[in-house]
């Protein structure tokens, strides 16, 4: 995990516009040309020491001098846009959740039913995060990675209703 230290080393954060700007001589973009190029879900990423970043969460290092931790929400929705303004931290759920209410996403609440393993017992969720946090009290998302393995989570086989 590249430090705030070390990233100021290498990148000029420009709060105006969100762009950072390469400080030292760089392969494909020479000292004070803009770093990074959109991926293929339109966020701005960058190649520092050979990790791949994306640029929002740089900003906020950049700026804040911490690792988001939690998510990073781009207020306008405009995933390009990284000025720091444009950011919020945001949890996993509240991020699902306006991405819904922008269109960007659907069917977030999927009904889901799990069968005990051992008791036979079938319960009904309204959604993969309920059902973690209702068994686990926080989200982890291990029911939907063994969903996608067709393979048991906290004692459960899971499928949608």
């Amino acid at each position: 995990m590249i430090t705030q230290f070390r990233l100021k080393e290498l990148l000029d954060y420009l709060p105006d516009t969100g762009e950072f700007v390469w400080k030292i001589s760089h392969p494909r973009a020479g000292k004070g040309r803009i770093a990074g190029a959109k991926d293929y879900h339109g966020y701005v990423v960058i190649r520092l020491d050979t990790v791949l970043y994306k640029a929002h969460r740089l900003a906020w290092l950049y700026v804040k001098g911490e690792w988001p931790e939690k998510g990073l929400d781009h207020i306008n929705q405009n995933k390009s846009d990284n000025r720091i303004e444009n950011l919020e931290w945001v949890t996993r759920k509240e991020n699902v959740l306006q991405a819904i209410a922008a269109g960007r996403r659907h069917y977030p609440e999927k009904v889901i039913k799990g069968i005990n393993i051992r008791t036979g017992r079938t319960l009904t969720f309204k959604s993969q995060i309920d059902a973690e946090i209702t068994l686990r009290g926080k989200q982890t998302g291990g029911i939907s990675a063994a969903m996608k393995r067709n393979k048991p989570a906290y004692g459960y086989v899971w499928w949608y209703a």
